[in-house]
């Protein structure tokens, strides 16, 4: 029989001898980059409020809004398929408005145009899975969106809100 790992090459001397590799953080000490995270809280508790604060700060850099600090600034793609245009709109002016007069509005202005983009996906064909036979399949919005999503430099974090419009079958 062949074993199943090399018993020195698993001893922890590996980590004595150097330090680990640094953590890409998108939110510090909380959210990885390359990981999927999923926020979890009945309705109407302000999910989609703390969604918006949240990729406002990534995309800005600043940490004023959100409960955690952003990592490296980059853009971060938002789809709602609660909210229409108009009240993305009001949610977004709100969480701008003290610095849109401020002395750093035109860079941080600059940085909110290049790196946020937020796109209502109220009424769409959302579903990036459905059932079939008892079985979860992917939908080819999947592929769609990873396509639309690929050329999209330094892209930081995607938000779907919320989830439930966006997953077909069972959740359990």
């Amino acid at each position: 029989d062949e074993s199943i790992f090399d018993v020195i090459a698993a001893g922890v001397g590996r980590f004595l001898d150097a330090e680990p590799p640094a953590q890409d953080w998108v939110l510090e000490n909380c959210m990885i980059n390359g990981k999927v995270g999923l926020l979890v809280a009945p309705g109407g508790t302000g999910k989609s409020q703390l969604t918006m604060q949240i990729a406002y700060d990534i995309s800005s850099g600043r940490h004023c809004y959100s409960p955690w600090k952003p990592g490296r600034v980059g853009k971060v793609l938002v789809l709602s398929a609660e909210d229409e245009d108009d009240e993305l709109h009001r949610r977004f002016r709100r969480l701008a408005a003290d610095d849109m007069g401020n002395a750093d509005s035109a860079a941080l202005m600059h940085l909110l145009r290049e790196n946020l983009l937020i796109v209502p996906r109220v009424g769409e064909d959302n579903l990036m899975t459905k059932e079939r036979d008892r079985e979860v399949e992917i939908t080819p919005f999947v592929d769609r969106l990873i396509k639309t999503a690929a050329p999209i430099d330094v892209l930081r974090l995607i938000i779907i809100d919320p989830v439930s419009r966006f997953h077909g079958g069972e959740e359990n």
